[in-house]
């Protein structure tokens, strides 16, 4: 089967071409059998050409392998262009200034790359030593497919070389493209942290959120799941480059431009990647300035003023780039650890870089100065202890596994006031003073299936209110840990607020009232009167009894946030937390609610 090139023209005055659709006949676009690609095109032209210069066509000449010398040039363009024209790529999260013309301490240890493409490398002790370095990001993969690590036994053999042909793919390709760049020398966690000294790898990992901010490119190969499948692992296809006539309105040639097929997967982004779900990578990618993304459909670009495909597209690469802790925190849990233990500390160098930027201290997870954001978390996973940190107190969201949810980080310009008094936070013990209260939980006191849409419905009509984003994750049926809050045992229509069990439901629990927030006025919930459902009937409320009566009971101007507790012992109030909650304001008003000492372990 031939493709024939049909053109359409959008400039009546000089003709010129405006989008090129490729087509089975030589009758082109009118014979109606246009041509679905599979595949998207690159379309590119000679430098100064007149496709070049009137056609807005990239001068960009697409990578039609998976060499690293083929690719080099484009990506020394890139970060030529960047270390000369981003101010901001010049500063680390924490606000340092980095000079990538001069030199960045180097880390504890370092591969030197220095050489010919494919010639050995050693391991460096820098002792102080300066230069620039790229720095790797990949999956480790399963356990036969582990990259080579050094260790105790080997550190002496390593500072006086390492074979290059011995070492994975990924590896191979990372050094050549430090080399390409002019950069010397390169970070690879495996070989460069000392693997069976556990002192050595306390210490370093404390020292990673520096390592990355401080280096000139992380090389990240996201597409692998393992070491052994490289950086470059696209679908280049072997097809012929096809060119494309320019003609003027009197069908005369007055140039040309070029087009060929784009690998199947150009357009996926790094939400697709094995490296997106690894739990160290947050930590990796939050921190690098400058990151060299290698995905299955093509090569990225991205830093703090560009992001940019291998064929000059802009690119949304999800980039971690986060404007609240709490919102770091919920792709982070998201993400996988092969090691429970490294719930923390793989995010420690995230921490150290921010700390400037914060008033108070940072204690498992948490920022003293946004604990009205960060305690009121909810957990997704409820069925198993296993990944449960006994060392971590219960208060912090790294004491379990598990995807979590911080609602109250979504709340932007309303913010939620404190409601507690803290007045230790640094070790184990949350002690302080606040508002408590017993509260009877039912499982059964509504069937949240059912009333999904009363609750919610009124984002349909542009509102935002506190209840729609505590059920917000609501999206699949309802756990069995999501459950109501009632004055008395099975009684219903006692209800007063929404909880949520971090894992097995209780039937009793005290509620400590953390953070109060005020409805918006334009909130259904606001005021006594009834809200008029939306024009779209899909979202309408349901006007069953229990939905018409939720809607009564969770009106007033101000909702409470709560932690659920338990005590750890018969008349004490030490207690451990046990799940979140919504209160609405009469259950706030209780003479059962009293103000009193406190502290969580």
């Amino acid at each position: 089967m031939s493709i024939y090139i049909c053109r359409t023209y959008s400039d009546s005055e000089r003709g010129l071409v405006s989008w090129v659709y490729l087509t089975r006949s030589r009758k082109g676009f009118s014979d109606g059998k246009r041509l679905c690609l599979s595949h998207g095109l690159a379309v590119w032209a000679d430098k100064d050409s007149f496709a070049a210069k009137h056609c807005e066509i990239t001068t960009e000449r697409p990578i039609f392998t998976n060499e690293p010398a083929e690719a080099a040039p484009l990506f020394r363009k890139w970060l030529q262009e960047c270390v000369s024209q981003h101010p901001k790529c010049r500063r680390t999260i924490a606000g340092h200034s980095i000079c990538d013309e001069g030199a960045s301490i180097l880390p504890t240890r370092i591969l030197s790359v220095q050489g010919d493409s494919d010639s050995d490398v050693r391991l460096l002790e820098s002792s102080g030593l300066r230069g620039r370095y790229c720095i790797l990001s990949y999956c480790w993969g399963e356990p036969s497919r582990h990259p080579p690590k050094t260790t105790t036994d080997n550190l002496c053999n390593h500072l006086v070389g390492i074979r290059f042909h011995d070492m994975p793919k990924t590896f191979r390709d990372a050094i050549m493209i430090t080399r390409s760049l002019g950069i010397d020398y390169l970070w690879i966690d495996s070989l460069c942290i000392v693997q069976d000294d556990h002192d050595d790898w306390a210490n370093e990992s404390k020292l990673m959120g520096d390592y990355y901010g401080n280096a000139t490119l992380m090389i990240g190969a996201a597409g692998a799941k393992d070491p052994t499948e490289g950086c470059f692992n696209v679908d280049r296809l072997q097809t012929p480059v096809f060119t494309a006539p320019i003609a003027d309105k009197n069908r005369q040639v007055i140039g040309s431009f070029y087009i060929s097929l784009l690998p199947r997967n150009h357009t996926r982004g790094t939400d697709f990647s094995p490296l997106r779900h690894r739990g160290w990578a947050a930590q990796e990618w939050y921190l690098s300035r400058r990151k060299l993304i290698f995905m299955p459909g093509g090569v990225t670009w991205a830093c703090k003023e560009a992001e940019l495909h291998e064929r000059g597209s802009i690119t949304d690469n999800a980039l971690y780039e986060y404007n609240s802790w709490s919102l770091f925190l919920e792709f982070y849990t998201s993400a996988h650890l092969t090691f429970a233990s490294d719930r923390l500390q793989a995010i420690q160098g995230v921490a150290n870089a921010l700390s400037s930027a914060h008033d108070g201290i940072y204690a498992y997870g948490l920022w003293e100065d946004e604990l009205t954001t960060n305690l009121i978390w909810e957990s997704s996973n409820v069925s198993s202890p296993m990944g449960d940190l006994p060392d971590v107190p219960s208060w912090s969201w790294a004491a379990t596994r598990g995807e979590k949810y911080w609602p109250l980080s979504m709340m932007d310009g309303n913010r939620p006031m404190l409601q507690i008094e803290i007045s230790r936070v640094n070790t184990r013990l949350l002690r302080g003073s606040g508002y408590l209260r017993l509260a009877h939980v039912q499982q059964a006191l509504f069937d949240f299936r059912h009333i999904w849409r009363t609750l919610y419905y009124s984002l349909g009509a542009g509102f935002e209110y506190p209840d729609s984003s505590f059920l917000g994750i609501f999206e699949k049926e309802a756990d069995c840990h999501r459950m109501g809050f009632a004055y008395g045992e099975n009684d219903p229509f006692n209800f007063f607020g929404l909880c949520a069990f971090d894992r097995i439901p209780l039937s009793e629990v005290y509620c400590l009232f953390v953070a109060l927030y005020n409805r918006v006025e334009n909130d259904p919930y606001y005021t006594d009167k009834s809200p008029a459902n939306p024009p779209d009937s899909n979202t309408a409320r349901c006007t069953c009894q229990q939905c018409a009566f939720i809607f009564e009971m969770a009106k007033g101007r101000v909702v409470y946030w709560t932690l659920l507790l338990q005590p750890v012992s018969q008349d004490s109030w030490t207690l451990r937390r046990v799940g979140m909650g919504l209160f609405y304001l009469r259950a706030f008003n209780s003479a059962q609610t009293v103000f009193r000492n406190f502290q969580i372990v």
